[in-house]
């Protein structure tokens, strides 16, 4: 009874109602500049007019797994499960929303136009709580804020497909994943939120096939905090092993029912594709991982050893990072003209690529076709860095931010279609 009588004080607190009314703001400011799109009769997006259809399909009972043209990328074979969540839960919103009175066709139409944007701002909110849990509620606002107005997650939520769903599960799955290891711990309030964390991300595996990211930016982060905790704070490495253990685990359990885990093999083709590895380059890039990660490692030490004896970061220190940053840099700059990455991952050959703009490469025109907001990856690339080493384990979550701002910088780089 204590329980429900503090829910019910928190939700009549002015904090709470004053924080619902930001958060209703945001929704708001998301999803009216992406429904936008909706005072023009056609859609927006090539692939949208094939998720329509097989929703559409879904919703009159007429839809089968084996036809002709299931996709433009595989014509003649059947239709891939990557995208089930996405199509049954468009179709229950639909069934749902029209009381089941049947198909239209004129009224499917406006939903294809809405449930896009409405997508787009649920993962503002989602983007929200994940910064606040992370950080604080001014980061919050600051992150939902730049979420919903910044032209490249607009772009991706304007479609009516797969991946305007699929960041909603991610993001959910990172709040559940922070509340479980912001201060890891072996009691059941983190375990819970661990499996919640694992079971979003599983849906994710049901809903968009560029799930894969998940393995990279998880077990980056697993390496790095856990190296973090060794070095700073001992007493947490088990309870984090465990908290990251049944997080992976679940969702590598639910994304196997899909495929029968052969989204590892994919996973593998996917690193092998983007580094461009022929066999020639396979040894340099191992042996530049391990300078890089044995680089990390000393910075790490040296932060840790020094701070036992003063608080703030030595200026050298603050210096290498930046140097390091910039060396980065200019390495990722060279490669492209050298061709190690002329590869189909890093865009489309042929008439596809020509006539496609997201197919295409996005280095050439990197500084100037995207907007001002470019800056902020840099700027966040080194000063994430520098706060991980004030506040050492206190600031672990950080290394998920920029690990994910690495790598959406890196593909973003290479093909305009990852500019996520």
């Amino acid at each position: 009874m204590f329980g429900v009588e503090g829910i019910r004080e928190k939700f009549q607190s002015g904090s709470f109602k004053k924080e619902a009314f930001i958060i209703l703001l945001f929704f708001l400011l998301a999803f009216g500049i992406r429904a936008n799109l909706t005072q023009y009769d056609l859609f927006f997006g090539f692939d949208t007019y094939y998720h329509a259809r097989v929703v559409g399909e879904i919703i009159q009972g007429t839809f089968e797994w084996n036809e002709t043209h299931a996709y433009w990328q595989m014509p003649g074979i059947v239709h891939t499960n990557d995208t089930l969540v996405f199509w049954l839960l468009s179709a229950a919103i639909y069934n749902i929303f029209t009381l089941g009175s049947g198909f239209d066709k004129d009224l499917w139409i406006q939903f294809v136009k809405v449930l896009p944007a409405l997508f787009g701002a649920l993962t503002i909110i989602a983007m929200y709580f994940f910064a606040k849990k992370t950080y604080s509620k001014e980061a919050a606002v600051v992150t939902a804020l730049i979420a919903g107005v910044v032209p490249s997650y607009v772009y991706r939520t304007f479609e009516f497909e797969d991946d305007s769903l699929g960041f909603l599960w991610l993001i959910i799955g990172f709040v559940f994943l922070a509340r479980a290891v912001k201060e890891p711990s072996m009691d059941k309030k983190n375990l819970i939120n661990a499996l919640i964390s694992g079971i979003f991300f599983g849906v994710m595996a049901w809903t968009w096939g560029f799930f894969r990211i998940l393995p990279v930016l998880l077990g980056g982060y697993f390496i790095l905090a856990l190296l973090l905790f060794y070095l700073t704070k001992r007493d947490l490495v088990k309870p984090f092993i465990a908290n990251m253990g049944i997080s992976f685990i679940s969702f590598a359990i639910i994304a196997s029912l899909r495929d029968g885990g052969a989204w590892f093999t994919k996973i593998t083709y996917d690193v092998t594709t983007l580094l461009g590895l022929n066999g020639a380059l396979a040894l340099p890039l191992l042996i530049f991982a391990i300078v890089v990660f044995c680089f990390f490692f000393f910075l790490l030490k040296m932060s840790n050893e020094q701070q036992k004896a003063k608080d703030s970061v030595p200026n050298s220190l603050i210096i290498s990072i930046i140097l390091f940053i910039i060396l980065m840099g200019l390495i990722f700059s060279l490669i492209d003209p050298l061709g190690f990455f002329n590869n189909k991952f890093f865009g489309e050959p042929g008439v596809l690529g020509a006539t496609i703009g997201e197919e295409q490469k996005g280095s050439p025109t990197f500084f100037y076709k995207y907007n001002l907001l470019m800056i902020l990856p840099f700027i966040a690339l080194i000063l994430i860095p520098l706060k991980i080493l004030q506040r050492r384990e206190k600031e672990h979550l950080s290394i998920i931010v920029f690990l994910w701002v690495a790598f959406s910088l890196f593909l973003a780089f290479y093909k305009l279609k990852y500019t996520y």
